[in-house]
């Protein structure tokens, strides 16, 4: 197909988003892609069909390059590319919905809402913690998985933080895997060391017993996020990652004003106490401490059918 379309012999993702461009500058106007500005300092709302030419391009070579950046696999890339019509923002959405374009339709606004909000919207613990939602959990482990999952309801609550369920999930994985992985995501001299130790000789079952949120279990937790959100040495704040997760930020096609540097660092800040993480802070954890993560979703009632489990 690059071949016919770009007269030339060329392989891989980019010249598939290269003789898509060819072809796209023949056509008219009203194909062009529907997808957010990436700049760095965008002044307003724009969208790449109101952009020059030129920079269209550069907004779709800076989203397709954090694709590939975060990780994903070109055939995934090209797949959400061609799903949906080649709007390079929405593909992005849909690669951190594990390609499953009826979440992506449910929810995706909403979440990603939170990252320019004022306020944190708090989560309904009540009904996130319900007897039906564990057992759904339990079961879509079973299936997707073949083993027996016991499945806790960590609360949100790590230390002096709030909104800390995937800090918590973190801490409680890590502890799972032994001490080496706790001592890798926790490097240098730090108080959290100690609880570190504490939460892999105690196990994570005293912990819950025992109440979370000061436990050395909340104590790690706490921890991991203040290396990732807090200070201005926040692993997202660091230049190698801010550079890969800064850009998916910025390319992500939802509703709302231009996301910019200030927007994406005051998100990070309330990520630090208070904002519940996200697919991209999921993403930002497993190419720093080079681990796979496997998200399984809750799908609720009213949802057409069972929404992806994402890795």
């Amino acid at each position: 197909y690059c071949e016919e379309q770009s007269g030339r012999k060329a392989g891989g993702l980019w010249s598939f988003v290269a003789s898509f461009r060819a072809e796209k500058k023949s056509a008219p106007g009203k194909g062009a892609p529907r997808c957010r500005r990436a700049s760095a300092a965008p002044t307003q709302d724009s969208r790449p069909d109101q952009l020059a030419p030129g920079a269209a391009a550069a907004n779709e070579s800076a989203t397709a390059q954090s694709m590939i950046d975060m990780g994903f696999k070109e055939v995934d890339i090209t797949r959400a590319l061609e799903q949906t019509s080649f709007q390079f923002g929405r593909a992005l959405l849909l690669l951190l919905n594990g390609l499953d374009a009826q979440r992506t339709k449910y929810d995706t606004f909403g979440r990603f809402r939170r990252h320019y909000a004022k306020t944190v919207r708090a989560a309904d613990c009540a009904e996130l913690g319900g007897e039906d939602v564990l057992t759904q959990y339990s079961l879509r482990t079973q299936s997707e998985f073949n083993f027996d999952p016991q499945v806790w309801d960590l609360g949100q609550l790590a230390g002096r933080t709030t909104g800390a369920c995937f800090w918590l999930c973190l801490a409680a994985g890590l502890a799972e895997c032994g001490p080496y992985a706790l001592a890798q995501a926790l490097p240098g001299e730090c108080p959290a060391r100690q609880a570190a130790g504490e939460l892999s000789a105690q196990g994570l079952q005293r912990c819950v017993d025992a109440g979370v949120c000061f436990s050395p279990l909340g104590v790690v937790a706490e921890a991991l996020r203040t290396r990732f959100c807090g200070g201005d040495a926040a692993v997202l704040l660091r230049a190698d990652m801010k550079a890969r997760i800064y850009q998916a930020f910025a390319g992500l096609d939802v509703r709302g004003p231009a996301r910019t540097e200030a927007m994406y660092s005051r998100w990070v800040q309330r990520l630090a106490t208070k904002e519940y993480a996200d697919e991209l802070i999921v993403m930002c954890v497993a190419l720093e401490l080079r681990a796979r993560i496997t998200v399984i979703p809750f799908t609720p009632p009213q949802a057409r059918g069972e929404w992806a489990v994402a890795t």
